[in-house]
């Protein structure tokens, strides 16, 4: 049985084992009206924000999906440091899952999973409490992983080095 999400409501931890985290990252946008695909709102127009929000949305769920399985056992911490943003997870995120995953769906895991953030003024982005340890020891490991580009064909990153 998978361990439900700190911050989901009971009825959202009893349909997890039927319905998946899909319902999850709905909870978490409902509870985040600032979140879109490119992270939390900035400075854009309010048709901009919505189309983002749609587009975060309507494609978001998997790659919420994949962060929120990675961030679940992940070591948190109360203090932040400083450039350990979401950003980043994000990249070393991506690399541990094999897929993208957009800054909108990691911080939507970030939250979804309990992970401690802060917003960092006039950015999308945030400052997130994780071991710095635990980042390191999943990125090294994300290294060998197959990723997808940009048109869904999977793609070896040795061949992409070389």
């Amino acid at each position: 049985m998978p361990m439900p999400f700190r911050e989901a409501s009971p009825e959202a931890c009893a349909a997890l084992d039927e319905c998946g985290q899909v319902l999850l990252f709905a909870e978490v946008l409902e509870r985040q009206p600032w979140l879109s695909v490119v992270g939390f709102r900035t400075d854009e127009h309010d048709a901009q924000f919505e189309a983002l929000r749609l587009c975060l949305a309507f494609r978001g769920g998997h790659e919420f999906d994949a962060a929120a399985r990675l961030l679940m056992g992940a070591p948190r911490r109360e203090r932040m440091a400083e450039g350990r943003t979401s950003n980043g997870v994000r990249h070393v995120l991506s690399g541990a899952a094999g897929r993208e995953i957009g800054a909108g769906a990691c911080i939507a895991a970030l939250v979804a999973c309990g992970v401690p953030i802060r917003r960092i003024r006039g950015s999308a982005h945030v400052e997130v409490g994780l071991s710095a340890t635990w980042l390191h020891e999943l990125a090294r490991a994300g290294t060998h992983k197959r990723r997808v580009t940009w048109d869904g064909s999977p793609v070896n990153q040795a061949r992409l080095r070389s």
